[in-house]
């Protein structure tokens, strides 16, 4: 059960990064952020593994 769990939680982890992604995207090709924001928030992903696993627990 617990390795279904952490199964689970991986790929709720890697849906969200993705559809962050093309919602940054979809802001970017629209002119609501700059390029540098973008960058920051992708470089932000690493920290996001941690908060999203603190949003499930």
């Amino acid at each position: 059960m617990k390795q279904y769990r952490n199964k689970l939680r991986e790929i709720y982890f890697w849906g969200f990064c993705i559809v962050s992604i093309f919602i940054l995207l979809w802001l970017l090709k629209k002119g609501r952020i700059s390029k540098e924001v973008l960058l920051i928030d992708i470089f932000g992903v690493k920290f996001l593994k941690n908060y999203f696993n603190l949003l499930i627990l």
